[in-house]
């Protein structure tokens, strides 16, 4: 009889463990209740171990959730869209308030750093026209050139890469000769220094495609040979002006952390068409950093 007293009395135990509900507040305290009524505004229960006594109300805002005697859990105040606490505030809603926000990622563009420098080497044809001959006459120059680049500033939150910007090139080539008619030939260096604008199209991640167009000023500076029949040994420097035009296909060689690229490969096609109808075009190898 004792051990059936102890049987019936573990049952009831369960029996009432099971039926009671489970207020927790916004500041994760519980209460055993038994929920009368649940209005919009106020929450109407008894305590549980006090089922004779008054009736209390609470208010839903200071409710966190509420599991029912048969499991059912309906939260009233929980922050889906906040981030997870792994202090000691817990999961109630002060202490999410005092949480700090998740730092928010920045638009993904192209280039955090919208400006980039370009130092190349160049091999190119010296074209110029002959009075004498009524065609162009072609020499090889080497050089190096150094180019400015900075991408437009791209518009306030947007996430494409931007693709188009401004320049500023300086090509430097030495070994010039230029036959000026008569054996009168000139030989010392060119240079020249455009501003231009540029566009590039990313194929597949693979290699960007591009092209750039401007103009500027050319200096060129030679020396006649002692030999000449005209003015031996004179030294002489000219401007002009003309437009650069250019192609070429780049891509990159090494990536920071968040996979913007920090060196790049360009190899280019450069025309520089002059006022004096002396142009030149060729090559381009030009390593950036």
């Amino acid at each position: 009889m004792k051990n059936f007293y102890l049987l019936f009395f573990a049952f009831l135990t369960a029996y009432t463990l099971q039926a009671q509900d489970v207020i927790t507040k916004t500041d994760k305290t519980e209460i055993k209740a038994l929920v009368m009524e649940i209005s919009d505004e106020a929450i109407k229960y008894k305590l549980f171990d006090f089922q004779e006594g008054p009736v209390y109300n609470l208010k839903r805002a200071e409710i966190y959730k509420i599991v029912y005697s048969n499991g059912r859990e309906e939260k009233f105040n929980a922050l889906e869209s906040a981030p997870a606490n792994t202090g000691s505030t817990g999961g109630s809603l002060l202490g999410k308030l005092a949480e700090q926000p998740a730092p928010t990622e920045k638009p993904t563009t192209k280039a955090e750093n919208l400006g980039r420098t370009f130092i190349g080497v160049t091999y190119s044809r010296h074209l110029t026209f002959s009075e004498e001959s009524y065609d162009f006459e072609t020499s090889p120059i080497f050089g190096f050139s150094v180019m400015l680049e900075k991408y437009f500033e791209p518009k306030q939150g947007s996430t494409k890469a931007p693709s188009k910007g401004f320049g500023l090139a300086s090509t430097n080539y030495f070994g010039y000769s230029e036959n000026l008619g008569s054996n009168e030939i000139y030989n010392g260096s060119r240079h020249y220094a455009t501003a231009y604008l540029f566009k590039e199209i990313s194929i597949k991640k693979i290699v960007t495609l591009g092209g750039l167009a401007g103009g500027g000023l050319c200096y060129t500076y030679g020396t006649a040979d002692e030999d000449n029949e005209v003015n031996p040994g004179e030294s002489a420097g000219v401007f002009g002006g003309g437009g650069h035009l250019g192609l070429f296909a780049q891509r990159s060689l090494t990536t920071n952390a968040s996979g913007k690229p920090t060196t790049m490969l360009r190899l280019g096609y450069d025309i520089f068409i002059m006022s004096n109808a002396n142009s030149t075009l060729g090559a381009n190898l030009s390593i950036s950093f």
